[in-house]
């Protein structure tokens, strides 16, 4: 048995949801934020390097991917809608 199934005791999700944004629009958001994480100073390489490697899982797993530049209303509309059909 692999480390995946004995840490999620062979649990899969039904539904996985990726909110893309942009490195720029990731930056911009951060910036604004009044308590920081150590992620949030790893530099842009590290957040491309992030940023492709959930794509190609979202891709490989085929998650539903939203564009995290939209409104926060249409989004929480789009994953009320995913949910909902689960």
């Amino acid at each position: 048995m692999d480390s995946i199934n004995i840490a999620t005791n062979g649990l899969t999700p039904q539904v996985t949801i990726l909110i893309d944004a942009s490195i720029e629009e990731a930056s911009m958001r951060n910036a604004k934020k009044l308590v920081r994480s150590k992620f949030d100073d790893m530099g842009n390489v590290f957040f491309h390097k992030q940023r492709s490697a959930f794509l190609e899982l979202s891709s490989l797993l085929q998650w539903n991917v939203l564009n995290g530049s939209d409104s926060i209303e249409n989004i929480h509309s789009l994953i009320t809608d995913i949910v909902k059909g689960v």
